[in-house]
């Protein structure tokens, strides 16, 4: 007999499945404008996948990045000719996921270091020679880019296209989810995606620290979820953790106060 856990689990999967599945007119139209656009063999889609870690933590972190950095599941692979053909993608484009989350690769990064140390400061600590990134909810904010190019902007038509079906994607994952923390390790440069998948989101700043380098997130469907957007870990640790040691003491302590 399957765990109470794992029934959790396949339930959610199955919910964030249905999420994307529910948007096949959508893809589909997608991937005609990026074939219409010649780049369709260059986008890769990135969709996240829920892991057995993360329903186990005490404290539930889900992790919002920029975008998938070039790897993930290529847009022109998306089968849209039948129902079948188009939830089989989406899975495997989750396999994908899930297979970069049950990997010790990239634990060193600082992205996964910083996730990890903020994982341990409200959890069982994490054991370095464990499967990091399967401890968090992992998505990001774009979740169509350039497999080589990845902070390159789309041909117009596409974005357009992405924003106008696309944008709800990200509320919803964090409903079908109830993490208790939603971490936006996105910088400020990233926030005009964030505003258009939380419409009606509000950025507050945090303590001493302007807007623009901490914000603290309300949105009235998430309001026992606490979400904070903070600099992209590489920038925090080259830039601010030497100038102002201070910041990372009050993520900790906002969250923590929030609690």
């Amino acid at each position: 007999m399957e765990s109470i856990a794992t029934q959790e689990r396949l339930e959610k999967q199955e919910r964030l499945i249905a999420l994307y599945t529910h948007k096949k007119a959508a893809w589909q139209e997608i991937k005609e404008i990026a074939q219409k656009e010649g780049v369709a063999d260059n986008l890769v889609l990135n969709t996240p996948s829920i892991t057995q870690n993360f329903l186990d933590s005490k404290i539930k972190v889900m992790i919002v990045g920029q975008e998938s950095n070039g790897w993930n599941f290529f847009l022109k692979q998306l089968r849209v000719d039948t129902d079948r053909n188009f939830r089989d993608s989406i899975q495997e484009a989750m396999g994908k996921t899930e297979k970069f989350q049950s990997k010790t690769k990239s634990n060193n990064t600082q992205f996964w270091q910083f996730a990890a140390s903020v994982y341990n400061e409200f959890n069982e600590k994490i054991d370095k020679k464990d499967l990091i990134k399967s401890y968090f909810f992992w998505t990001n904010l774009r979740k169509i880019c350039y497999d080589n190019k990845p902070k390159k902007s789309l041909p117009q038509a596409l974005q357009t296209q992405i924003d106008n079906e696309l944008n709800t994607l990200l509320l919803q994952e964090i409903k079908i989810i109830n993490p208790n923390i939603v971490l936006f390790l996105s910088g400020p440069d990233y926030d005009t995606y964030t505003k258009q998948q939380l419409k009606g989101a509000r950025f507050n700043k945090v303590g001493v620290f302007k807007e623009r380098e901490m914000a603290y997130i309300t949105h009235e469907d998430l309001q026992n979820i606490i979400m904070l957007r903070i600099y992209h870990p590489r920038y925090f640790s080259l830039k601010i953790k030497k100038a102002n040691p201070e910041y990372f003491k009050t993520i900790i302590e906002t969250i923590r106060n929030a609690i």
